[in-house]
């Protein structure tokens, strides 16, 4: 009863799995009216809201709105992109060595993970101007993509708003967090502003690492050896 008033007071949450991974386990909840709502765009109840929840241990969260940038590309699903800051280990100053843009799809429904079929678009990071795209190979074989499959928008050479402003305030971050050397930020730009979602403590390296190898970067690579993850 709690969580319903919830979601009458603030219209539409997000639900997710307290320990969930690549986007499973997330739903948007919509109060429609007095009696209905609506889960992940279908017409649902209070019951089969209960049901879908069940045991697990989840985290309910505004849901927040996207700029017009993503939202035209891919309306379906809140699509954010990942930057990954390394603390430099001789200077004890974070930087940002690579970024991605993550665009849902039909197949990923309202998540953008590339992981369950959404697309991994490449950033330039001294200008925040979206490249090419990779899917799941299975589903999309090698080639790079352009344009989005569903929306047929093609989202190459579009900069992402407030890039430099996003890029200090990651930086910023992790420098006040030097415990955490490594961090995949996950960082969605609205319409006034911008949000990062959260802090991965292990990001994905494939997700970056397929748009060129991440040691080709001196300081990155410097890093992997400072840690003992290559020689």
């Amino acid at each position: 009863a709690d969580l319903e008033t919830i979601l009458r007071r603030v219209g539409t949450a997000v639900l997710k799995l307290r320990d969930g991974t690549n986007g499973r386990g997330v739903a948007f909840v919509e109060a429609t009216d007095a009696e209905g709502l609506r889960l992940n765009g279908t017409a649902s109840n209070a019951a089969a809201l209960r049901q879908h929840i069940g045991t697990a241990s989840m985290i309910l969260t505004e849901r927040m709105v996207q700029h017009e940038y993503a939202a035209r590309i891919a309306p379906g699903s809140v699509n954010t992109f990942r930057l990954m800051s390394f603390t430099d280990p001789d200077t004890g100053e974070a930087f940002v060595g690579r970024a991605v843009h993550r665009f849902g799809t039909r197949r990923s429904g309202v998540v953008d993970n590339a992981s369950v079929g959404g697309l991994c678009a490449h950033i330039d990071l001294a200008t925040g101007t979206i490249g090419e795209a990779e899917g799941v190979r299975s589903i999309y074989g090698d080639a790079r993509i352009r344009t989005h499959p569903d929306t047929g928008v093609d989202f190459v050479g579009i900069e992402i708003p407030r890039w430099r402003e996003v890029v200090e305030t990651v930086t910023r971050l992790a420098n006040r967090l030097p415990e955490n050397p490594y961090v995949g930020w996950d960082v969605l730009i609205t319409p006034e502003a911008f949000t990062i979602i959260e802090g991965n403590a292990t990001p994905d390296v494939n997700l970056v690492q397929v748009h060129g190898p991440l040691l080709a970067d001196p300081r990155i690579r410097r890093f992997y050896e400072h840690h003992k993850v290559v020689r």
